[in-house]
């Protein structure tokens, strides 16, 4: 990498990871959490910032059992979130997402926001116990960090869906383990917006 770039990331990022306080394990995620859990690691907060289930090989790292793993390396306080693709786009995979984290016995709320450079996209976000995400965050009167954009109102505001958002809910599926279901609803979904974009 040349020198000026390096620089430039380490400036925007603060030198991270070089921070004594991090931990930084180079894994495959779905094997590496095994090892976490058998080293008895637990977290307060989880949070799975991973590629679109495009690919058959990534459907595992969107499913119940990885899921259920994740659950057991959360502390019983703790907070998961989960990238889950564009609402706008995929709504069935975003759906599904959501569902199959309740399936692993997480309490589930998901939320949207438009990012410029992927459009519409969307996360779920939850906990183990005691109060939802959103009621968490609704607690918040004021960013403790700085922040110019980001207000509690604005916040909420990402958890507000259309009023028949959800009305398929009950007929999308649990992404299971080895049933590459997700893979194949956001397949088609992004299948059927190629289609759509070329007229």
């Amino acid at each position: 990498m040349p020198a000026h770039l390096s620089e430039a990331l380490l400036t925007l990022n603060g030198d991270a990871l070089n921070d004594p306080r991090l931990t930084l394990v180079v894994d495959d995620a779905f094997n590496g959490v095994d090892k976490l859990l058998s080293q008895g690691e637990m977290f307060d907060a989880i949070i799975v910032d991973l590629p679109d289930p495009s690919h058959p090989d990534l459907n595992k790292l969107y499913s119940d059992l990885f899921y259920r793993k994740l659950n057991e390396l959360l502390n019983s306080d703790g907070v998961i979130t989960v990238q889950s693709t564009s609402p706008y786009h995929a709504p069935n995979a975003f759906i599904s997402v959501g569902k199959t984290l309740g399936a692993a016995g997480f309490n589930v709320k998901q939320y949207h926001h438009n990012v410029p450079s992927f459009g519409e996209w969307g996360w779920s976000i939850a906990t183990k116990m005691g109060k939802n995400p959103q009621q968490r965050l609704a607690a918040i009167e004021e960013i403790p960090v700085p922040e110019d954009w980001l207000t509690p109102g604005l916040i909420q505001a990402s958890f507000e869906f259309p009023k028949h958002f959800y009305r398929d809910i009950d007929n999308i599926k649990v992404n299971e383990i080895g049933s590459l279901q997700l893979y194949h609803y956001h397949l088609s979904a992004w299948s059927e917006n190629e289609v759509i974009n070329l007229f």
